[in-house]
């Protein structure tokens, strides 16, 4: 469709519409032009942040997708798998961790649950003239419930869950007990609004902290998406991230997943650079940051560093790459139980606000790391740098790592 319009009447005629239609066919073909362009840009933004399928492994994708074209066309069905594998790749791993994440969410909890224990208490008194027992029998099981979970410990999923579901069958009741006697809607209305999620005064403090983790995790996420499109510009990789208490993510660079185009050492280096400059964008963000949150949370920056280079494979039942091989698989299992280690003979943690920290096995691995941080340090973007020793974990022992202070973070 097109539409034409005028700012002054008799300029549009049906002798100049009709001049118009040669165009026909030459509008019609930008038009479908414009649309494929912007189809391409949707695909390209989806293809990019949702699945898996990026840019740079997207022609690993194709070719394994005209195999199976040519086995339905062959045998009328796909007869055999043809695995997508990128062999030798360097992984690039870290995580920017929420330090105190579960206590801190803990408090908030229990803060909500004293000022709700408040309510619970007024509420009983203010309907103790109607004769209601059913009711007051199940506000003092709830009064008692909060009571016994206002201890110094952390909060499991079963007492949240418990604590849901008598607020469910409490709302229930009083909403039916409102409308049934009139008298006692003033007083059910109040409670009900103080306990609601979204607006209420006895969730104060989880949407606080809600809102602080959803800012920090915003700004970590946003830093995380520049440093990869730059690295991208470095070489073409494959990359994930993946959300905790914080935001983990994972690199994967290497010559099988550009074969026409050569990976050398130097690319290599600036890939570390990137890194390095990025994981301190955060710290420094993070601490900017403080004064804007609610809720103060600090962030912890951690590097990990694997031996070798290791291969990755898709899975399609599960429409994700995963790591390939027993000793590959080991990567996997260092990262998950590295998060929370100590220093050896210490309770330090490793990772600490304000803070990078590199961990390794072998001192081959982080000669370029320790390089360029010694570097840093003399230009004034770090200070302190520590070689440390760590404890041992599960199945894992030998770990090390670096560590250094980020400047005026």
């Amino acid at each position: 469709m097109v539409e034409l319009f005028a700012t002054e009447p008799g300029l549009i005629t049906a002798e100049r519409i009709k001049l118009l239609e040669r165009l026909y066919i030459e509008l019609a073909q930008l038009m479908k032009v414009g649309h494929e362009m912007f189809e391409n840009d949707i695909r390209a933004v989806i293809s990019d942040r949702f699945t898996v399928i990026q840019p740079s492994v997207a022609w690993k994708f194709d070719e394994v997708a005209l195999a199976y074209l040519q086995q339905q066309r062959l045998h009328g069905k796909v007869i055999q798998k043809v695995p997508i594998v990128f062999e030798s790749v360097f992984p690039f791993y870290g995580a920017v961790d929420i330090r105190n994440s579960s206590l801190i969410r803990n408090n908030a909890i229990r803060a909500d649950w004293q000022l709700q224990l408040q309510w619970l208490r007024k509420t009983a008194n203010e309907l103790a003239p109607f004769d209601l027992p059913y009711v007051q029998q199940l506000m003092q099981q709830q009064i008692e419930f909060l009571k016994d979970n206002n201890v110094d410990q952390p909060i499991s999923s079963e007492t949240i869950s418990t604590s849901n579901a008598l607020d469910k069958v409490l709302r229930k009741l009083l909403g039916t007990l409102r409308q049934e006697q009139p008298e006692t809607a003033a007083i059910c209305s109040a409670y009900l609004d103080a306990i609601d999620l979204a607006n209420g005064s006895c969730s104060i403090n989880r949407r606080n902290l809600d809102m602080s983790m959803q800012q920090t995790i915003a700004s970590v996420d946003m830093l995380l998406d520049e440093m990869n499109s730059r690295m991208q510009e470095v070489y073409p990789a494959y990359y994930n991230k993946f959300r905790t208490d914080g935001i983990e993510y994972d690199l994967y660079v290497g010559q099988s997943i550009s074969p026409q185009q050569p990976f050398s050492n130097e690319q290599l280096h600036e890939l570390h650079i990137i890194q390095l400059e990025y994981m301190r964008k955060v710290a420094l963000a993070n601490a900017e940051q403080q004064h804007a949150l609610l809720v103060p949370l600090q962030s912890t920056q951690l590097i990990f560093v694997n031996s070798d280079v290791i291969d990755i494979t898709f899975r399609e039942d599960e429409k994700r790459f995963d790591v390939e091989g027993a000793y590959n698989i080991r990567y996997q299992m260092i990262k998950k139980r590295m998060d929370k280690v100590h220093l050896r003979d210490s309770e330090e943690r490793l990772t600490q606000p304000g803070k990078i920290a590199i961990v390794y096995i072998n001192e081959a691995d982080v000669e370029d790391y320790k390089t360029l941080l010694e570097q840093q340090v003399k230009k004034g973007l770090f200070v302190n740098l520590e070689h440390l020793q760590l404890e041992d974990l599960q199945g894992i022992s030998g770990l090390k790592a670096l560590r250094v202070t980020v400047k005026d973070a």
